[in-house]
């Protein structure tokens, strides 16, 4: 990603990894975001896959960690449900029944990598930087939950350590 990532490229005339058509004159959209077709776009690489094809995963949550080191996208960024639901789901802590079940008729989605899970508490954490997103994120049971469990002795050093 470029500093000030895709986002900021696509606004300043560069393209951007995001694409889609900017705001008018420039500007960017509430959250950083140069088009909705950008959004869109990155929200669908949020979604859960398996380890070996990550990559644009974890591309998509870079672009997205280098939106959330900007103040002004803090807020409208964690106000974004659908945003929020995707990346809390890149926090999921691992499961540990995962594949045990001989009677799913659909196969289970994957748990997120150590490195995806480490890069959405990333992105979290920059968000936590604004007062306004702490007092959301404190009445988020999902997120606290996944903090909880990011917390046990079973998990990398550096994950404990962000959560």
């Amino acid at each position: 990603a470029t500093q000030g990532g895709p986002a900021m490229a696509e606004a300043e005339g560069g393209g951007g990894a995001m694409g889609g058509a900017g705001a008018d004159d420039g500007e960017l959209l509430p959250g950083g975001w140069p088009s909705e077709e950008a959004r869109r776009e990155l929200l669908a690489k949020l979604a859960p896959c398996r380890e070996d094809q990550e990559e644009p995963r974890v591309e998509a949550l870079l672009d997205l960690r280098d939106m959330a080191t900007v103040p002004e996208h803090w807020e409208p960024l964690w106000a974004d449900r659908e945003l929020r639901a995707a990346l809390l789901k890149c926090c999921d802590p691992p499961d540990p029944d995962y594949g045990k079940n001989p009677y799913a008729d659909e196969e289970e989605e994957e748990p997120p990598t150590d490195k995806i899970r480490m890069l959405a508490i990333s992105v979290v954490l920059n968000l936590a930087a604004c007062n306004e997103n702490v007092a959301i994120m404190k009445e988020d049971h999902v997120l606290r939950h996944t903090l909880v469990c990011l917390s046990d002795s079973a998990h990398l050093p550096e994950l404990r350590r962000r959560g």
